[in-house]
């Protein structure tokens, strides 16, 4: 919206409309109204006076300033103040023209307040001196304007003044008695504000000049403790030092931090002021709060005239070994020169114990990052990861919360100036990103060349055990490393964790490197804390080459790692040392519970690195070397999918059927990942697929096992898996020692697809876990997928009235079952519910349990439970029908079986109502009419039934598979119930009818053994009711 868009007034005075105001204002328009902003016409009418530069202009100006007049004239507010508190005073004061001046008279003559305050503290003088509006500036200080007026933060008008650098102004409010000393909320004067400008030299130094001349305090020091002097030195002005020194400063003050004047001088790197003030008499060896000299200031920034120029002022620097040690650590040769020159300590240490020598190993450090507190805050707090390695940290500015991070890496820097970049972050210096010098390498070489012909110790150990030659090798500095091997260092020395520099050496996989060290002397199976010797790392790390070398020189090749048990809770990576360097080892991946006798085949498995495991096996490693608990290269090799291994180890000899302690095959662990390929490779190697491990876990019970979050993947690999496993001949109904079968993993998996798979594969529906839970009952714990999976049970037969030890059922189950303190049970009490519907109306066995539970359902649950509608087929139900129209479900379902009972299939006199409540036995006889087997084949019931359609298919299907039985069987049965027993026949037939076929498949394998001594004297037949023996 534009100004004036809701105000007649306010637009009439924007487009210059004189006549239109005054028609505007007889119609009796509120001559002071406001718009959004505060602003009333006054404002509006001032605000629109431009700087005269043509014609048009000022024809402008002429009519608004008769619209000043105007308005003033009829009573407009002089002094009505906009939203952020501002007069017409205020703001006819930030433009400078004649017509300005003009109306500045009008408003004053007409009673303006002079010194009206704005919001933020500011008086009418503090804007025109802001605006560098000489006549002004003069015209309100000749009406009576407060010459030291502050504002909110207490700038005085002499502060402004200072800042804005014009002459005029200053010495203006000078000659009109403003305090020279006046101070600001960070305490900070005119003369400290002066200096902290960027104006120009010849500029600063006249209004400086004007400020002494009026009498300012020249050593008054800011919050942060910082004098003038300090700002003039800061900003490298040379003439203004000079001036304030020969004004009586003191050369020697110090800030907060005890920054003294020479340590901001050396700092900013200008010669003539540090040469001038130590010429002054500055304090060569004055400490700042973390003990630094200003020479410190010069090594860091490698600034060699700057040393040298301080080293002819003879500094204390022999009790001090960072300066060496960061010399050396930058690469600063000339300075390493120069200080070696004036006897610094060669062999000196500084708390960590690093030498000087030390330092030619280590990384150098990037540029100065300098930046706000809070914007290094903010940085992390976008992105905690690139916090860096501050190594150190220091104040050096004067302004607060300014600090400067010295990274450790080239990477960290890079990426927090792109974080800062993208996210607008302001920092007081951003260094340039540039590559690392090329010839760091040869310099830091000669360096160390330097420092081992002037007496520096090449076996020096840091506090850690470290040596150079570690650092050296740890950082690849080539040229380090040449110059140490000159003077014949103790290759063997180790750090206190036993690290040799061969270990590190084949860290970094550099053959030559480690080639050079072997020549030297090294030991090869040097093992550091845990026995890990170099050919572990070069294993686990991949790097070939080395462990091509390694073996060559008689590495042993079946050297084992030992970890204790406290290290194996541990699921971080093992660090050789607090810097970053580390074995690619992970104490928690091998998922057992000990983690003993690694050997570099159990590493190389783990990577996938075929070719390493190649040289290994070919140097003689023990294919089927096992680690404590068992898990041999084969074992991890699979677990971590690495098929290439896999097959080299089976053709190296690896034993396919190599059980763990808890008697764990690589089958089963194939199984576990849905590994097919895997799997076929150890078939051919002939694995057992009927395996089972300490608890009787057999291969599918792996294959069931949920191992990933994807639902969808794991899924369909679980699935092809299972189905490739059965069709192998995998036992679809193997029992672990409690009694689990694959198909209870399955559910309590929520494989889904699965489970149907092992359902129709002739999984016993009705199997019992030790603790008599069947696979309903876990499946009425369930929650969201309950439904689905009860469904398909029930399909297959599964008993609702089935107990648990404890006397549940699952419908039981369903309706106390909570998780978490929420009721999960509800998902599987629809599908339980409908199914005693269905056995109620067919005349069928419900247990009271049930019944109690079903009618608690009805009462309870009558407006909430969900029932499938009629209409669909119970394959997919539509769960949409709430329970008003149970009664509906319940007619439908006593409709069916009275159709079922009134239609006999073909000739038969047998109805499909008897194949829904007969036995399997009983059914089983009539199941050898081929015909009827035919028909019920083909017929589409699901079409025909379809709210019992999946009940009769189940018995029609349990009664096929009970002829078979009897068929295949039938001597075993005559010698139990005839023989064995004693019984008449139709006694037996009657005991064998209550048995459902699974118990019947476990009477005959219990009976196996017992065979007929003359098995040709009998011969066997059934007759449609009864068993018949023909001699």
């Amino acid at each position: 919206m534009k100004p004036g868009d809701n105000n007649p007034l306010i637009f009439a005075v924007i487009n210059g409309d004189i006549e239109g105001l005054k028609m505007i204002i007889n119609q009796g328009a509120e001559i002071d109204s406001k718009d959004d902003f505060g602003k009333t016409p006054l404002h509006y009418a001032i605000e629109n006076v431009e700087k005269p530069i043509d014609d048009r202009a000022e024809a402008k100006n002429t009519i608004m300033t008769e619209i000043v007049r105007m308005l003033l004239d009829i009573g407009a507010r002089v002094d009505a103040t906009t939203r952020f508190g501002k007069t017409p005073l205020h703001c006819a004061t930030e433009n400078e023209s004649i017509t300005m001046t003009k109306i500045v008279n009008m408003l004053l003559d007409n009673g303006a307040g002079i010194d009206a305050i704005s919001r933020n503290g500011e008086t009418p003088l503090h804007c025109a001196i802001k605006s560098k509006n000489i006549i002004i500036t003069e015209l309100l200080l000749r009406h009576g304007a407060n010459v030291n007026a502050k504002d909110n933060d207490d700038l005085s008008l002499l502060h402004v003044a200072v800042s804005t650098g014009c002459l005029q102004i200053v010495k203006t409010i000078l000659e009109n008695d403003a305090r020279v000393d006046a101070k600001n909320r960070n305490g900070e004067t005119p003369l400290h504000c002066a200096l902290k400008t960027e104006n120009e030299s010849i500029t600063m130094t006249k209004i400086v000049n004007m400020l002494l001349d009026n009498g300012t305090a020249i050593d008054v020091i800011d919050r942060h403790g910082a004098i003038p002097l300090h700002y003039a030195i800061e900003n490298k002005n040379i003439t203004v030092t000079e001036l304030l020194l020969r004004h009586g400063a003191n050369v020697n003050a110090r800030d907060n931090n005890d920054l003294s004047l020479l340590h901001v001088a050396v700092w900013t790197g200008c010669l003539q002021i540090v040469d001038h003030l130590l010429n002054c008499g500055a304090d060569i060896n004055a400490q700042d709060k973390t003990g630094r000299k200003p020479i410190f200031y010069s090594i860091w920034n490698g600034d060699l005239k700057m040393t040298q120029l301080l080293l002819t002022r003879k500094p204390d620097i022999k009790d001090n070994p960072h300066l060496l040690n960061i010399a050396c650590q930058k690469g600063c040769m000339e300075i390493v020169q120069a200080l070696l020159e004036h006897d610094a300590d060669i062999n000196a240490s500084d708390s960590n114990g690093l030498t000087a020598l030390h330092f030619t190993a280590l990384s150098d450090f990037f540029n100065d990052f300098e930046l706000p507190e809070d914007g290094l805050y903010n940085c992390l707090k976008i992105d905690p990861k690139i916090e860096p390695t501050v190594v150190r940290c220091f104040t050096l500015s004067h302004y607060p919360n300014e600090y400067v991070f010295h990274l450790t890496s080239y990477k960290t820097l890079t990426n927090m100036v792109d974080v800062f970049l993208k996210h607008n972050i302001k920092a007081i210096h951003m260094p340039s990103i540039c590559n690392p010098d090329p010839n760091l390498q040869f310099i830091k070489g000669e360096i160390a060349k330097l420092l081992l012909r002037n007496g520096g110790n090449v076996d020096a150990q840091d506090i850690n055990g470290v040596t150079t030659l570690h650092n050296a090798i740890k950082n690849e500095y080539a040229k380090v490393v040449e110059a140490l091997l000159e003077h014949s260092p103790n290759v063997n020395l180790e750090t206190k964790i036993n690290i040799a520099p061969l270990h590190l050496s084949a860290i970094k996989g550099i053959r030559e490197l480690s080639a050079i060290v072997l020549g030297k002397g090294a030991d090869i199976n040097a093992k550091q804390k845990d026995g890990i010797t170099a050919l572990h790392i070069a294993s686990a790390n991949g790097h070939i080459e080395v462990v091509k070398l390694l073996l060559e020189c008689g590495a042993e090749v079946d050297s084992k790692i030992e970890f204790d048990n406290e290290q194996c809770q541990m699921s971080e990576p093992l660090y050789f040392e607090p810097s970053d360097v580390k074995l690619l080892l992970y104490k928690g991946f091998w998922n057992f519970a000990e983690v003993s006798d690694i050997t570099s085949l159990h590493l190389a498995a783990r990577i996938g690195s075929k070719e390493i495991c190649k040289l290994l096996l070919s140097n003689g490693a023990n294919v089927n070397a096992k680690k404590k608990d068992g898990t041999t290269a084969l074992h991890i090799a699979i677990r971590y999918a690495n098929v290439d291994v896999v097959k080299l180890l089976l053709e190296c000899g690896a034993e396919v059927d190599s059980q763990t302690k808890n008697g764990i095959t690589p089958i089963h662990l194939a199984a576990q990942r849905g590994d097919e390929k895997v799997i076929e490779i150890l078939l051919k190697f002939g694995a057992n697929i009927n395996s089972i491990d300490m608890y009787g876990r057999g291969v599918l019970h792996f294959a069931c096992i949920r191992v990933c979050d994807n639902d969808m993947y794991c899924e369909v690999g679980c699935l092809m898996v299972c189905t490739m496993l059965l069709n192998k001949g995998a036992n679809v109904n193997a029992k672990q020692k409690d009694g689990t079968t694959p198909l209870h993993i399955a559910i309590q998996s929520y494989h889904i697809t699965v489970t149907e798979l092992l359902l129709e594969s002739g999984a016993n529906v009705d199997s019992k876990i030790e603790n008599g839970t069947t696979a309903l009952h876990i499946a009425a714990e369930l929650g969201r997928i309950s439904s689905e999976i009860i469904r398909f049970l029930l399909e297959f037969g599964a008993d609702i009235n089935s107990v648990d030890d404890v006397g549940k059922t699952a419908l039981h189950i369903a309706c106390d079952y909570t998780w978490g303190g929420e009721y999960v049970g509800k998902e599987a009490i629809p599908g339980l519910v409908v199914h005693i519907v269905k056995l109620k109306a067919a005349s069928l066995f419900v247990s009271d349990q049930n019944l109690f539970y079903y009618n608690q359902c009805f009462r309870l649950h009558q407006t909430t439970l969900l029932l499938p509608t009629t209409r669909s087929t119970i394959r997919s139900p539509s769960w949409c029908v709430r329970w008003q129209e149970f009664r509906d479900f319940q007619d439908d379902c006593e409709h069916e079986i009275a159709s079922m009972k009134c239609e006999k299939i073909i000739h038969a006199k047998l109805t499909f109502y008897d194949i829904l409540v007969r036995s399997q036995s009983s059914l089983a006889i009539h199941m050898r009419n081929e015909n009827l087997v035919q028909v019920l084949e083909s017929m589409d019931i699901a079409d025909k039934f379809p709210v019992y359609a999946s009940m009769i298919k189940n018995n029609f299907r349990e009664a096929m598979e009970r002829k078979e039985l009897l068929e295949q069987e039938s001597r075993i049965l005559y010698f139990l119930f005839t023989e064995a027993t004693g019984l008449p026949l139709e006694c037996s037939e009657k005991i064998l009818s209550y048995l459902k076929n699974e118990d019947f498949r476990m009477l005959i394998v219990a009976f196996q053994p017992l065979t007929i001594r003359n098995p040709n004297e009998k011969e066997f037949c059934r007759s449609p009711k009864k068993f018949c023996r023909v001699h």
